[in-house]
């Protein structure tokens, strides 16, 4: 915990285990052991940030739908529990359509 009260915690996707103290990783697939540990955080920290990054790597690695899901479980728990999600995405990494899925109900910051 730094000197604002903030907890920050730091989960890595990888598909090398690591548990050092400052990263710990999490495989890519399967993405229910993801989703756990996005909902333990929220659960566990008052109005929690949540920077979601590799949402890219996440669509290489698992089915485009199956990572929407994800994304779409996350969000309603963040917003219930006076949460932020942040998700940098590429624009070019995606098609049009996928990316206007993955935005939809979001704002977006240029």
């Amino acid at each position: 915990m730094d000197e604002d009260g903030l907890k920050a915690i730091r989960e890595e996707l990888s598909k090398v285990s690591s548990d050092k103290d400052y990263c710990k990783s999490i495989r890519p697939t399967p993405l229910p052991p993801i989703l756990d540990r996005i909902l333990t955080f929220v659960e566990e920290e008052k109005n929690p940030v949540l920077l979601f990054e590799g949402t890219e790597y996440l669509m290489s690695q698992n089915d485009y739908g199956d990572v929407l899901k994800l994304i779409d479980s996350i969000r309603p728990v963040i917003s219930t529990s006076g949460g932020i999600m942040i998700i940098p995405l590429n624009k070019k990494a995606m098609t049009q359509r996928e990316f206007a899925l993955l935005t939809t109900g979001m704002r977006g910051i240029p």
